[in-house]
C-alpha cells in the first residue's frame, strides 16, 4: 500500500480520497513534506525570522494583540536553549550518523 492511499486529514476533509490523491502527486505535498521534516529533524533549531513573522502575522489577523507583538522581543517568543544543550552534546550528530 502507497502513501497516496493515505490522504492528509486535512485534504481528506475537503476533497475526496482520488482527488486529494491527485493533488498530493500534482503539488508535490509528499516530497515537500518529506524534505521539511528531514530538514527540520536534523537541526531542530527555530529560526528567529520564522517566530517574528509568525507572531507578526498573528498581529495582523488579530489572533494576539498587536501592540503587544510590535512591543515584544522576538525572543519572548521562543526559547532554543534546550535544542542548543542538545546540539552541544553531540546527541543529534550521533543520532544522524
Amino acid at each position: 500500500m502507497s502513501w497516496r492511499n493515505y490522504p492528509t486529514p486535512s485534504l481528506n476533509a475537503l476533497l475526496p480520497v482520488q482527488e486529494a490523491n491527485r493533488a498530493i502527486t500534482k503539488f508535490g505535498l509528499y516530497k515537500f513534506a518529506l524534505e521539511a521534516f528531514s530538514e527540520f529533524s536534523r537541526d531542530p533549531t527555530i529560526p528567529r525570522e520564522a517566530i517574528g513573522s509568525m507572531a507578526r502575522l498573528m498581529g495582523e489577523f488579530g489572533i494576539v494583540d498587536r501592540a503587544a507583538v510590535a512591543n515584544a522581543p522576538t525572543e519572548a517568543f521562543y526559547d532554543n536553549s534546550y535544542v542548543d544543550e542538545i546540539k552541544q552534546s553531540g546527541f543529534l550528530r550521533k543520532l544522524w550518523k
